[in-house]
């Protein structure tokens, strides 16, 4: 949620800490690895220490840590990114709002930004009220489209889980969201034309 804000408040500065991961997928991409963000210098000590084989100064270890420190080559492709935050956001942002204001007549639930927030669109999810989402994904992909469901098995229902925890749990309004919602591409670099292409395809799906 890297530049998203609630109530005038960016994400990670609500609370005394927040994680924000740096996969390819995300955001910042890294290749792997994240960051922590915090007010409290102890809390921030106790992270450094950990991520570093319980090392914090003189090559003292003080607690049982482990070696998850983001390698430098890759701190400098992040920093570098960082630079270029906010243009990434507008982009991410224009981007998102021709995609909304091009389906909105579309049977399909898409977000909505409201006055207490801001969304910096690292995904656009959206869950179809009609048509199977599997058949969108596949009909888009056809098409060159790179549609997709990030989570198609809700973590109750994944074997290990349903095994251990959830054996007698039930959660609909998850299930059916695992069921209906897909990701449509969205990125800086996706340009105009490709935006409405993907309109123009799902206009055709749902009106066929």
């Amino acid at each position: 949620a890297l530049g998203s804000m609630f109530d005038n408040k960016y994400l990670g500065t609500i609370g005394f800490n927040g994680c924000f991961s740096f996969y390819p997928s995300k955001l910042i991409a890294t290749g792997e690895g994240g960051c922590i963000s915090t007010n409290q210098d102890e809390f921030a000590d106790k992270i450094k220490m950990i991520r570093n084989h319980g090392i914090l100064r003189n090559s003292e270890t003080e607690r049982i840590g482990l070696n998850l420190r983001l390698p430098s080559l890759l701190s400098v492709i992040g920093l570098a990114q960082m630079k270029k935050i906010d243009k990434i956001l507008k982009a991410r942002q224009e981007i998102a709002k021709c995609i909304s204001y091009e389906i909105k007549e579309l049977p399909l639930i898409y977000p909505k930004e409201t006055k207490d927030t801001v969304f910096n669109w690292n995904y656009y999810t959206v869950r179809s009220k009609t048509i199977n989402r599997n058949e969108i994904i596949s009909k888009l992909n056809k098409r060159g489209i790179q549609a997709r469901a990030y989570y198609s098995k809700p973590i109750h229902e994944m074997k290990l889980y349903e095994r251990e925890v959830y054996s007698d749990t039930r959660l609909p309004n998850t299930e059916e969201a695992s069921r209906t919602a897909f990701s449509l591409p969205i990125y800086p670099g996706l340009k105009l034309e490709q935006v409405k292409e993907i309109n123009h395809a799902l206009g055709e799906i749902f009106n066929k």
